[in-house]
């Protein structure tokens, strides 16, 4: 009769380490028994084996779940999930800094080339407004 209950829980409450609803049940082929239970709470979801169910309530819609609830690869599988996202915040704050820096860097550039351009000018103009000089000479250049 549970195994019956179990291959048919969705929507039931579940109660222990892990609490939400059931919201799918995954089994093998046969439509009358059950693997895992997708528990749902919020937005989270929790793999639930069928080996961490200690009863199940049909007139109270409940599952009691007690000890491990989740499958233990699962637990890695959450691990690896939180460092990749982690790993990957970090990597977009670090792309935001550079960005930053390359944006100050370009606005630094261009004044610099601005003040640059603005002093060759300036040069070029003094000396085109300047009195051509000749360049003096040693008087031993001159008896050559």
């Amino acid at each position: 009769m549970a195994r019956y209950w179990l291959a048919h829980c969705e929507g039931f409450r579940v109660q222990g380490p892990v609490k939400g609803t059931v919201e799918e049940v995954v089994g093998s082929v046969d439509t009358q028994s059950a693997e895992r239970l997708v528990v749902r709470r919020a937005w989270r979801r929790r793999t639930v084996p069928v080996a961490a169910v200690d009863a199940v309530v049909p007139a109270a819609r409940l599952i009691v779940v007690a000890g491990q609830a989740e499958d233990p690869g699962r637990a890695l599988v959450d691990t690896v999930r939180a460092l990749v996202l982690v790993v990957a915040a970090v990597l977009l704050a670090i792309a935001r800094v550079l960005l930053t820096l390359a944006r100050r860097s370009a606005v630094v550039a261009v004044r610099v080339l601005a003040d640059a351009r603005a002093r060759l000018r300036a040069a070029a103009e003094k000396r085109r407004r300047a009195p051509s000089r000749r360049p003096r000479t040693s008087p031993a250049q001159d008896r050559k």
